[in-house]
């Protein structure tokens, strides 16, 4: 039975459609598409973002789009389901308290436990080993009576102090990513200035500010922002303008939103 991925590509490669014709016609970046035609969906956004972009697919080339989302979220649990699987596997393996296959035991090779056990008896056998020559060290180093003892060693100079590292820096930094087309702008220090209508849906950005950010969107919902390493969120309901979005960051502190 053929996988999500390759259900989609043949019914888009028998109405003779390609990817390029989809993603300029739906705006969703090409990448995105070649991933769901592949199985491979650890590089896109996630959640309802994956599933729009399958609808949007589905439409395109005349199929319906509900049975595809469907076909879609088992692809995805399978893989999931798969990926628990082995990790638990690996778990298993690196306590040790797996038996060892029967064709090994008849090959000759010795069991996991059997030789974890012999590792923890050459362990023990080595630190006995060195506790003895120590006290045999002590025995023969011990000054007799009447000798005199070495004296104490003079105690090692203090390390120098390291130098503290220097203190964050000043300025913002921003991931913006587009779910979906809008007219707006990003202003970064009054110095660089990006058009959000001329960026696709999926496209990701990384901004560096000295001083601030200020963005200006027609949709809200159709841009998420994450500052500093924060989890990118949408800066408003779907459809809701957003004007004068303003994040500042002053020297040595973490970026503070402002209300717009």
């Amino acid at each position: 039975m053929p996988s999500f991925g390759e259900s989609m590509k043949r019914e888009r490669e028998l109405r003779q459609i390609t990817l390029r014709e989809i993603s300029e016609a739906t705006k969703i970046n090409l990448r995105y598409l070649d991933a769901l035609e592949r199985n491979d969906f650890r590089h896109l956004p996630g959640g309802v973002f994956n599933k729009g972009f399958v609808r949007a697919f589905a439409q395109y080339i005349g199929i319906d789009p509900e049975s595809m989302v469907t076909a879609y979220l088992q692809e995805e649990q399978s893989q999931q389901a798969r990926v628990e699987e082995r990790r638990k596997e690996a778990q298993r393996r690196s306590l040790g308290g797996e038996a060892a296959p029967e064709h090994e035991e008849r090959a000759g090779t010795e069991p996991a436990g059997r030789r974890s056990r012999g590792v923890r008896i050459a362990s023990a056998a080595i630190v006995v080993v060195a506790l003895a020559a120590v006290a045999l060290l002590f025995v023969f180093l011990k000054p007799r009576a009447g000798q005199p003892s070495l004296p104490p060693p003079e105690p090692a100079a203090a390390p120098a102090a390291a130098p503290a590292s220097p203190g964050p820096e000043a300025g913002l930094v921003a991931r913006v990513i587009v779910v979906r087309s809008t007219p707006g702008t990003l202003n970064c220090d009054d110095r660089e200035r990006r058009d959000l209508g001329a960026l696709l849906p999926g496209a990701e950005l990384m901004l560096r500010c000295g001083s601030f950010l200020v963005v200006d969107a027609e949709d809200g919902g159709a841009i998420r922002l994450g500052i500093g390493g924060a989890s990118p969120e949408t800066l408003g309901p779907d459809g809701q303008p957003v004007r004068g979005h303003r994040i500042d960051a002053a020297p040595g502190k973490p970026a503070v939103r402002s209300t717009p």
